[in-house]
Formats: structure tokens, C-alpha cells, sequence
């Protein structure tokens, strides 16, 4: 069995959380739809050149005009994701601050003497609410 070291099992763990940060980012970013839509135009390429030519699989591949089923599951996968409706939100919401009674609390006895902490008790922080902010918007390509 491998001996490993404090230090190698943070950066262990540190490449493993950077390889989730950068799938979930991959995902969230739709990555992985142009990583297949390369690879299909790259097939496609690679099929149409020993019959066509260059100038005419460039042109039939990249036209539109004469998709594979992978440029038309990718097409589907696009058009489902534009579908999907983003929940509504009120532009006038909004969240109270976080408030409470400030109290005094000896979670251990007294050693010496302290100056005690007194929270002011006029302070007006009920009524104070902060704006809730919608989602950035969506840009359609």
C-alpha cells in the first residue's frame, strides 16, 4: 500500500475539485455540444473529400444544406435547450436583511475582567431590504 503524504493528498483532492470545476463550467457552458458539432463537420469532412473534393465537401459541409445525423442531433439538442422556459421572477422582490436581537451570550465563564459587548438597542434594522437582482440575460447565438 502507497504511503501518501499530508501534502499530496490536498493536491490530489485540489486537481480533483479543478477537473469538476472545469467539467461542470464545460457544462453549464454547452461545451460539449460544440466539441460533437466539430466533430461532426470534421467526419463529414473526412467522408466528402475522396468523392468531392475539397472546395466541394468545405462548401456542402459548412452550407447547411446537407446535414448528418450528427449535425441534426445537435440541431435537436439546441432547439430543446431554447425551448426550456426560465422561471419568472418578480422585478420588485425583494429580501429583508438578516436582523435579530443582539444578546449577550458566555459560551465560556469569565476570566478577569471584560468590557462587555452592548448592542445598541434603538437601531432601525427591521425595516431595511435589499433588492433582488433577475438572472444575467440570455444571449440567443
Amino acid at each position: 500500500m502507497e504511503n501518501f503524504s499530508h501534502s499530496s493528498k490536498h493536491s490530489l483532492a485540489n486537481k480533483i475539485a479543478k477537473l469538476f470545476c472545469v467539467l461542470a463550467a464545460m457544462g453549464v457552458l454547452n461545451v460539449h455540444i460544440a466539441i460533437y458539432q466539430g466533430y461532426a463537420w470534421v467526419t463529414m469532412l473526412n467522408d466528402r473529400i475522396p468523392d468531392q473534393g475539397i472546395e466541394n465537401a468545405v462548401a456542402m459541409t459548412f452550407s447547411g444544406d446537407h446535414p448528418c445525423e450528427k449535425c441534426m442531433a445537435v440541431a435537436k439538442q439546441l432547439a430543446k435547450e431554447q425551448q426550456e422556459p426560465l422561471p419568472e421572477l418578480k422585478p420588485s422582490s425583494e429580501i429583508p436583511l438578516i436582523c435579530s436581537v443582539f444578546t449577550r451570550l458566555n459560551l465560556c465563564p469569565v476570566v478577569g475582567k471584560r468590557l462587555a459587548f452592548m448592542a445598541p438597542e434603538n437601531l432601525p434594522l427591521m425595516g431595511i431590504f435589499s433588492p433582488v437582482f433577475g438572472p444575467p440575460p440570455q444571449f440567443v447565438l
